[in-house]
């Protein structure tokens, strides 16, 4: 009984932190198998499974009256159960029944598998390295994000920020750093330090670096889009937009309201399609 001693205390499994696949099943094959040998040997004492809530080993054996459990119709032990009873400490009978036990191997009786899960072979298709000059993309709002450490983004909803408060929705901020593994990013304010580490799914990208487009040839779209003429010059009017549906709409009404000919630029700066007023749809 390997586990036998972590489950006496709230300390044991490392203070919780380090629980085995099955421990449950464990705890059943130690109870009922203890609970046999002390039955044989005369004891009043019962030991009974008991799920502790809260912090700490939540995996503990406790021993009870074996009169008060009866009084209460109690017989499956190895399940976890509350009782309004004080707890009793082992008698002399469940003691020797614990050490003859010990002696039994019970381990051996449990098989714990372990299967592979069906995600992992998605997500094995679509691993990557990471490279530094590379972007953590995510989609949000069916726009795929591109988001670079020293870019910035809008929050699509609250965030607990680093001192307790809540980062209102809407809010931008700077990418100070970027967790590829894990998809968080760290949001700070314009010259300041971090105010929050953030799930990236819960932002949308409204600035990709300039030393990231100056050297990008990504022709996709790919947000914040905004609108160009053919002499490159920034048609500021229709300002910036975050979803592709809305930029291609606004390209359509800049075309037709100016009568010329303009482009739909990417956030990297290129362009993703161009439009002149004998082409609207």
């Amino acid at each position: 009984m390997r586990f036998w001693n972590d489950m006496q205390n709230k300390y044991g499994f490392a203070d919780g932190e380090a629980m085995p696949d099955g421990i449950d099943v464990f705890r059943a094959v130690y109870i009922r198998t203890v609970n046999t040998v002390a039955a044989q040997l005369g004891s009043t004492v019962r030991a009974v499974a008991y799920n502790r809530s809260g912090v700490h080993n939540w995996c503990l054996i406790l021993f009870y009256p074996l009169g008060a459990l009866e009084a209460r119709g109690i017989s499956l032990l190895m399940l976890p159960v509350e009782l309004d009873v004080d707890t009793v400490e082992p008698d002399e009978a469940m003691e020797e029944a614990v050490r003859q036990v010990e002696l039994m191997n019970l381990d051996d009786f449990v098989e714990v598998k372990v299967n592979i899960t069906d995600e992992f072979t998605d997500f094995l298709t679509h691993l990557r390295p990471v490279k530094d000059d590379e972007p953590l993309i995510v989609t949000v709002g069916g726009q795929p994000q591109h988001c670079y450490p020293e870019g910035r983004a809008k929050l699509v909803h609250e965030v607990r920020a680093l001192n307790g408060t809540l980062l209102p929705s809407g809010a931008e901020y700077r990418l100070a750093w970027l967790d590829h593994y894990a998809c968080l990013a760290a949001l700070a304010e314009d010259g300041g330090a971090n105010v929050a580490i953030a799930d990236v799914a819960a932002l949308v990208v409204t600035e990709i670096p300039a030393a990231v487009r100056s050297e990008s040839a990504n022709c996709d779209p790919i947000p914040p889009f905004h609108l160009r003429d053919l002499e490159n010059k920034p048609i500021d009017a229709y300002g910036t937009f975050l979803n592709y549906d809305d930029a291609l709409q606004g390209l359509q009404r800049a075309v037709h309201e100016r009568i010329e000919p303009l482009r739909l630029m990417n956030g990297y700066g290129n362009t993703v399609m161009s439009l002149a007023p004998d082409q609207e749809g």
